[in-house]
Parts: structure tokens; sequence; C-alpha cells
């Protein structure tokens, strides 16, 4: 990207396709071990776009956009009613009309959280932000996002201590942020 976007915007952008392209190809996935597997990879992928956008777009426009504690507010929001239905579609059968209902949701949630940033937060960034610091975070993203993808094993363990993470977004968050403790669980 050539413009004042710079990484940032287009790491990020990338990151909407890719996850556009899981959706569909869990949407078409027609066994159910195939729909499994495409939901866990699925989740990681917003996982990590979701830590992206924590680590380094959220403090940028916290600091630099007009409004933009109401906006990482709002995006927090968005974040957890998105992790609520990933963790929410890893407990039903994926050959079930439950299954169905919540990738349903989960397809409008990000449809939505895709074309609110890219219609309305990306050109603000863009307009807030100078293209050293817009590149220099992309940078960032696309690191975070190489580091991601040689994180370790995401399988739960065999037997869970109490406390301790046990879908596959907490482990997600877990490994991709190299912790150790389970991240607080935003129903309680």
């Amino acid at each position: 990207m050539t413009d004042r976007g710079g990484y940032l915007i287009a790491e990020l952008t990338a990151d909407h396709r890719a996850l556009e392209e899981l959706l569909v190809r869990l949407h078409v996935a027609n066994v159910p071990r195939d729909r499994r597997r495409s939901a866990d990879e699925l989740t990681v992928a917003v996982v990590r776009h979701t830590l992206a956008e924590q680590h380094h777009l959220h403090p940028a426009v916290r600091l630099y956009v007009p409004d933009g504690e109401t906006v990482v507010e709002r995006e927090a929001r968005s974040r957890t009613r998105t992790e609520s239905l990933l963790e929410a579609l890893e407990g039903e059968p994926p050959g079930g009309a439950g299954f169905r209902s919540l990738l349903a949701g989960l397809r409008r949630a990000m449809t939505e959280h895709v074309r609110e940033q890219e219609e309305l937060l990306f050109p603000r960034v863009t307009a807030s932000l100078a293209t050293r610091q817009l590149r220099r975070l992309g940078e960032r993203v696309r690191q975070d996002g190489a580091r991601a993808r040689h994180t370790a094993d995401l399988s739960p363990p065999p037997t869970p201590l109490a406390g301790t993470a046990v879908s596959l977004v907490d482990r997600a968050h877990l490994v991709l942020t190299g912790r150790t403790a389970s991240r607080p669980h935003p129903h309680g």
C-alpha cells in the first residue's frame, strides 16, 4: 500500500480478508470434522487479530484519534461478543442447528466489525497518525503475526486444573500472549 494508510491499515485489512476467507471455508465445509477444524482455525485467527488490534491499533486510537477512548470501548464490547460466539461455537456439535445459528451470528458480528473499521475507523487513523507511525505499527503487527503462526500447540491440557483456561479462545490468548495465567473472563 503506497498511501498514508501505510502498513498498519494494510496489515489489518489483509487480516480481515483472511478472516472472511476462513468464514467462507467454515460455511461450506460439509464434514463435521472439517467444520470443527475450520472453526478452530477461525477462532485462533480471530484471537490473533484482536490481540494485534489491542496491542497496536487501540493504543494509537486512544492517543491520536478524536474520541479515541470511546472508539476503543466500542471495539472492546464487539470483541467480547465475538469471542463469546466463538466459545459457544466450540461447545456445539458441528453438524447441528445450534452450530449453524451461532455461525450466522458470528458472520454478522465479523461483517459489522470489518465494515466499521474499514469504512469509519481506518480513515480516521490514517488522517490522525504520521506515515512513520503507521509504518512502524504495521511492522509490529506483521512481526507479531509471524510469531503467532509459529506458536505452541493449542490443544487442551489432559486434565485442566481449577482456574485454568479451557476454551480455545482462552488457550489462544494464553499462547499468543505468552502468559501462563487465564485471562479474565468477560462473563464473570
